[in-house]
Order: structure tokens, then C-alpha cells, then sequence
């Protein structure tokens, strides 16, 4: 077997001769192998990885295109993180962006709480759809009810979706949500007061838009069955 990685090896130094030549060693190389073959008693691993091999190198001989290289995965550089809006490490809090290379911070407008482990309870239940983070954050920017869905998207305004009466409701539509790619499925009050009827609603990621269902509902429950 030492012997067939060895030819195999020495199949890659071919590329300095002469296209004739190079035609005639492939062909030398190939008599030899399949006589080693015949001769040399070899594991049957190691058999099926020189088979594989050498349909690559025959892939390379044809023409066709060599295994695609696993790209290395981008590390994300930003989290999550709750920082005092007068950067005073005190009250209020808000949601903001920490970029890990530079440590600078973004802060992200409409997301105040009185308390610190409020903020917090809210990025642990945010929700990521694709190039979105959905966040319960209070309407009216207080920390109080009643609160809000804010869909924040990099580079683009947020768009601050239906209200609840509590954040315990906001947190529970999050729970329920159903993401299908680029897409957010939930359910919300009509008339965005928080109580029936309710309706269904679709948020898009990719066009950071929001579509409404037409269809209401006077059970929450009712309401989200009609998304399975």
C-alpha cells in the first residue's frame, strides 16, 4: 500500500513534463499501480481511499471541477448587551449593540427599561428572523405597559409592531411565533389594543415589511391554530 501512495504521490510532479511525455508517464504510472494491485496485499480501507483518490485525479484529467473548499465561518464580532442610557452604570437601561473588536457601543433607540434586569429579560427573549431581532420593549418608551414589538434591522428605520398589554403577553406571542426563513408568524390584536379580535400577522425580514391576514379571530388560541 506504501508503494501505491508513493506512485499516487509522485503523479503530482508530472505537471513539469512535456504534454507527450506527461501522457506516456500517467500511462506508466497507471500500468504500475494496477500491477501493485495484483501483487501487494493492501487493507480494504486502504484500497477504497486510493479509489477515491484516483477518481479525482480522473475528475482532473477530465476537466471537471475539484471539491469545493469548505468555506471558514465569519465570527460575529457583535452581541447583545444592556448598557445605562447616560452611560453612568445606572438607571435607565437600554438595549444596545457591542462591537467586540472595537468595544464601541450602539444603542438602539425606543428600547429603554427602568431597570437593568428588565433590559435584560428582553434580549433573553428577543428573537432573531434572519437579519432581524425582534424585541418587547414598552410602547411609550417607560418601561411600563403597555408594550410593543420592535423589529430592529441594521441599517434601517425599526418598525414598532401591534401592542400587548403586558410585557408577559409580548413575551408569550414571542414564544409562540413561528419562523419560517426570512418570515415571522404571529398573532396580534386588531385593533392594537391588545385584546379581541385578533389577527394574524407576517413579518418579512429580507423586505423588513409587515402584511396583515384579513381573517380575525376572537380566541387567541384560535388564532394561532390557523398557522400550523
Amino acid at each position: 500500500m506504501k508503494r501505491i501512495t508513493a506512485i499516487f504521490l509522485s503523479m503530482i510532479l508530472l505537471s513539469s513534463y512535456s504534454y507527450a511525455g506527461t501522457v506516456e508517464n500517467i500511462s506508466l504510472l497507471l500500468d504500475q499501480i494496477g500491477a501493485a494491485l495484483r501483487t501487494t496485499p493492501a487493507p480494504q480501507a486502504d484500497l477504497l481511499r486510493a479509489e477515491q483518490r484516483l477518481q479525482q485525479v480522473l475528475g482532473l484529467v477530465q476537466g471537471a471541477p475539484g471539491p469545493v473548499p469548505t468555506p471558514i465561518p465569519r465570527p460575529d464580532y457583535k452581541q447583545l448587551s444592556c448598557v445605562a442610557r447616560d452611560n453612568d452604570n445606572s438607571n435607565p437601561w437600554v438595549i444596545g449593540i457591542k462591537d467586540l473588536q472595537t468595544l464601541s457601543i450602539t444603542k438602539i433607540a425606543g428600547t429603554l427599561f427602568t431597570s437593568r434586569p428588565n433590559c435584560e429579560a428582553s434580549v433573553a427573549q428577543s428573537k432573531r428572523v434572519f437579519q432581524t431581532q425582534l424585541f418587547c420593549v414598552s410602547r411609550d418608551n417607560d418601561g411600563n405597559n403597555p408594550f410593543i414589538l420592535l423589529a430592529f434591522k441594521e441599517n434601517a428605520d425599526s418598525l414598532r409592531i401591534n401592542n400587548f398589554k403586558s410585557v408577559t403577553d409580548c413575551y408569550d406571542m414571542l414564544v409562540k411565533m413561528k419562523v419560517l426563513g426570512t418570515v415571522a408568524l404571529f398573532c396580534g390584536a386588531r385593533d392594537n389594543d391588545g385584546v379581541a379580535p385578533f389577527q394574524q400577522f407576517s413579518y418579512n425580514s429580507e423586505t423588513h415589511q409587515l402584511n396583515k391576514g384579513a381573517e380575525t379571530f376572537q380566541r387567541l388560541e384560535d388564532c394561532y391554530a390557523g398557522l400550523k
